[in-house]
């Protein structure tokens, strides 16, 4: 059983640490303050649901955006949905530059998570084709995994319009 009091304790410690990583740059002296009591706590019988309450904590407080955790699983849907019903055409550059832009100039501070994740959808998809056989019934063809790769070649345009949407965002916002 000492083997389960030792790793109960580096997770709590580990679950600690991340919390108070979360906290530091917008509020770092609870940052310190929570490390302290962690130290203090770190053999305490309730330390791994301190540790979790601390994440908890510090995820509330620094204002973990789930509107645009929101607009970021609508927009790799629609872009799942589009890739589903659609073939690869240049349309497919497109949904993926406007759909990046639209979550860069939504969340600034996210674009690069934005258009990689936008980006990515289309080899994704390509991905899940090839692995499970389950394709949609318009492709005669079957995709292999060299094609899959090849389509990583939409995360570029896609960070580049989130990037563009960024900067957009700061222009309307003065």
């Amino acid at each position: 059983m000492k083997g389960a009091g030792a790793l109960s304790t580096w997770l709590a410690d580990q679950i600690g640490q991340l919390a108070a990583r979360r906290l530091h740059e917008r509020h770092p002296e609870w940052a310190a303050a929570m490390l302290a009591e962690q130290a203090e706590l770190q053999t305490a019988p309730g330390h791994l649901s301190w540790a979790f309450g601390a994440l908890v904590a510090s995820v509330r407080a620094t204002e973990c955006d789930l509107s645009y955790l929101g607009a970021l699983a609508a927009g790799v849907l629609a872009m799942t949905v589009y890739q589903w019903t659609m073939d690869e055409s240049l349309l497919t550059v497109a949904a993926v530059c406007v759909i990046g832009l639209c979550l860069g100039c939504f969340k600034p501070r996210s674009y690069l998570l934005s258009g990689v994740a936008i980006g990515a959808v289309v080899a994704a998809v390509n991905a899940f084709e090839t692995l499970t056989g389950i394709r949609p019934t318009y492709e005669a063809y079957h995709h292999s995994l060299a094609r899959v790769l090849a389509f990583s070649i939409l995360v570029p345009p896609a960070v580049f319009a989130s990037a563009v949407g960024r900067r957009l965002h700061f222009l309307l916002s003065g």
